[in-house]
Parts: structure tokens; C-alpha cells; sequence
């Protein structure tokens, strides 16, 4: 019985963490409370907060669910087949998995245009992210420094800038495609042409080819 108990606790966990992504799409982050996700559940709002203790801890585990969903391969320097061409993979495939995937599409959607960021909330989610080794925005960053301890990368450029490089073009690139302004095909194409047009010149030339 209790391990069927646990059970339906992590399926109930999911459920929240589902249409809480539904409801921030609709409402917008700040405009949604726990009664909005418990009512569209048919919870009450006490067994939201059983699974979680605040908005900004379900925020957390949103963007962790969310990440790892849409880029398995690239969250540790260990998961990367020591190679740029790995990488490339992953960078390209993880924009390739949201096109397919509706539910991805809707957390991209609403991570970029329906969350008010703030200084204070940016720096606590980083924060919560970063305790558990999850921070979605250095994950480039630990990837290229990995890739420079194998001798595949100059390891005299940042590996801090490359990452954020990476992530800037694919986040900026990812909100055009959202908008309507740059379609599927050209989203995967410009974000090949700008990964290989970075890695070109300081990449070991076997290994990114």
C-alpha cells in the first residue's frame, strides 16, 4: 500500500506540474496563484502546497522538468560524447525536440513571454537551480570547458562567454521562431550556421568535421 501511496504522489506531483505550465500560459506567471492550478485539477489548494511549498519552488522544478525533457545530453560535462560534434547534436537537436513536442513548445512559450522576470526572481531561481546542479544557463559553458579538458577546444577562449554565446543565439533564435518570424526550417539552419561558424576556427579540426 505505501508504495502504491508514493506512487500516486508522484503522479499527482506531475499532474501539478502540468497544468501549472498550462495555467502560467494562459494567466501569465504572475497572475496565477495555487488556487488557479488546484481548481483546474480538482485538488484543494492545501494539496498543491504539499508538493510544493511556494510559486517560485514550482517555477524551479518547471524549468528543471522542461530542460532535461528538451536536452538530455548536455546537462552534465560528463554526458557529452567527447566530441564538438556531440555537442552540436545536442544544441541543434534540443531546438528539433521542441518543434516536435507540444509540450515543450508551450514551456518555451511561456518562459519567454509569459513570466515577469525580475532581478530578485531571476537571482533566486538561479539560485535554487544552482543547489542542485541544474542551471540550465551554464550548461553550454560546463560543456565547452569539458571539451577543453579533452584537447578538443582552444583552451585559451572563455568557455564561460562561448556558453552564453550558445545560449543567447539559441534563446534569441527560439523567441523568433515563437513570433512568427523565422519558420522551422530556418530555425534549424540558423542555429547549425552559428554553432559551426563559432567552433570553426578553435575547434580540433578531426573532431569537428
Amino acid at each position: 500500500m505505501a508504495r502504491r501511496t508514493k506512487q500516486e504522489a508522484a503522479e499527482t506531483r506531475q499532474q501539478i506540474l502540468e497544468t501549472a505550465l498550462d495555467v502560467f500560459s494562459r494567466k501569465g506567471y504572475a497572475r496565477s496563484t495555487f488556487v488557479d492550478i488546484a481548481q483546474q485539477i480538482g485538488l484543494s489548494k492545501g494539496a498543491v502546497y504539499w508538493h510544493f511549498k511556494s510559486k517560485t519552488e514550482l517555477l524551479v522544478e518547471l524549468i528543471k522538468e522542461y530542460s532535461t525533457r528538451k536536452q538530455v545530453r548536455v546537462d552534465s560535462p560528463d554526458a557529452i560524447d567527447e566530441s564538438v560534434v556531440s555537442l552540436r547534436e545536442c544544441y541543434v537537436g534540443s531546438a528539433k525536440r521542441v518543434l516536435s513536442d507540444p509540450l515543450l513548445r508551450k514551456f518555451e512559450f511561456f518562459i519567454n513571454f509569459q513570466i515577469e522576470w525580475s532581478e530578485a526572481l531571476i537571482s533566486e531561481v538561479r539560485a535554487r537551480l544552482a543547489e542542485i546542479g541544474k542551471d540550465p544557463f551554464r550548461k553550454y559553458s560546463v560543456a565547452v570547458l569539458r571539451l577543453q579538458e579533452l584537447g578538443l577546444v582552444d583552451p585559451s577562449r572563455d568557455a564561460e562567454k562561448l556558453g552564453s554565446l550558445l545560449i543567447g543565439t539559441w534563446v534569441g533564435m527560439m523567441r523568433m521562431h515563437l513570433l512568427g518570424l523565422v519558420s522551422k526550417g530556418d530555425l534549424v539552419y540558423r542555429l547549425e550556421y552559428s554553432f559551426d561558424n563559432m567552433f570553426k576556427d578553435i575547434a580540433n579540426k578531426e573532431q569537428a568535421s
